[in-house]
């Protein structure tokens, strides 16, 4: 029997300024106004941690859309939080890194598919953002603190191949870690064991095996 979850996620935008095809775009029309209060968010934050929670990520949407972002992570921060985390899709990190550090948050996520310009923008429905601002936001994380940023793959098609060569090389030659996961849709059925032994060929050094009531 699996242990309970102790992993808690907190969406605090519906809001995103890309459109990835391969995002499940979960109450994509919430309206802003339906967006939990900073002071909510800080209520379930500290319920979830008294309950025995240890990790806590806020998701989106896209969450640097919030213009009240730091606030949220500042009162975060006053809770003591075990782990507090974000994943975020890195297109705005060159103007807000700073300002998410001096707010508390040590860890985040960022969500990059590929390191191909041409490739970036096909996995857009609409919008056109340049994969080097994902980069430099990156690299701005990187020069005012962060130490843990994962990266976020999808393995989503048959060139996603090249992609995993390019972002292998790049994490490694960044120190990054670098998160491979399936996508979950009706018309491709790559599985955990696929990655799991494709990732293997690389012969990696080092890994750690995920389960579904973990984080990521």
């Amino acid at each position: 029997m699996l242990n309970p979850s102790r992993y808690f996620r907190v969406s605090v935008t519906k809001r995103c300024n890309l459109s990835c095809i391969y995002c499940h775009k979960e109450g994509n029309y919430a309206e802003k106004k339906d967006e939990l209060l900073p002071g909510e968010i800080q209520l379930a934050c500290r319920i979830a941690r008294d309950a025995g929670f240890q990790k806590f990520k806020l998701t989106g949407g896209e969450p640097t859309l919030r213009h009240d972002l730091c606030t949220i992570i500042s009162l975060l921060a006053k809770l003591n939080l075990p782990d507090l985390s974000m994943i975020t899709n890195g297109t705005t990190l060159m103007y807000q890194a700073g300002d998410l550090w001096k707010a508390g948050l040590r860890r985040m996520n960022v969500s990059l598919n590929t390191l191909d310009q041409k490739r970036f923008q096909k996995f857009q429905t609409s919008n056109s953002v340049s994969i080097l601002s994902v980069l430099k936001g990156i690299e701005t994380a990187k020069q005012v603190g962060f130490r843990d940023i994962k990266i976020n793959f999808v393995y989503c098609d048959a060139d996603s191949d090249k992609d995993l060569d390019m972002l292998l090389a790049y994490t490694n030659e960044n120190n990054l870690s670098l998160v491979v996961l399936p996508v979950i849709d009706e018309t491709h059925h790559y599985t955990l064991d696929f990655l799991y032994n494709k990732i293997r060929t690389y012969g990696i050094e080092t890994e750690d095996v995920v389960y579904l009531n973990a984080s990521v």
